[in-house]
């Protein structure tokens, strides 16, 4: 699993998390302390802190997409009819508007246009 390395301010503290200001961005986000190994520092807030944080908490914490489980590109299209059936499957209009639905109907879009 692969790790990255976060430094910055503490913000604040909780029993189960830290809020940290990026060093680099200035962007403050919460990292799971059960998740986080601290290299440097002591998490007491206006402290420098430097965590070692697994990718997918470092993402999720930044309000990025999660970093894809399997590696490389097979490189296989996902045929016409196919794409248009799993568009219509996941709409979040079928979902109650869910954030998952939404991020799946937006890829599959995505690769409806590369394939034009």
């Amino acid at each position: 699993m692969n790790a990255v390395t976060v430094t910055g301010h503490v913000q604040a503290v909780t029993n189960k998390s830290i809020l940290l200001e990026d060093g680099s961005t200035g962007a403050e986000a919460w990292y799971s302390r059960k998740y986080s190994t601290i290299l440097e520092g002591y998490p007491a807030k206006g402290e420098w802190l430097r965590l070692s944080v697994p990718q997918w908490l470092y993402d999720k914490a930044n309000g990025n997409q999660p970093t894809p489980a399997v590696t490389g590109n097979t490189g296989a299209a996902i045929p016409a009819d196919m794409l248009k059936r799993l568009i219509h499957l996941c709409h979040p209009d079928k979902h109650n508007g869910s954030q998952a639905s939404l991020l799946a109907t937006q890829w599959l879009l995505e690769q409806r246009g590369r394939a034009s």
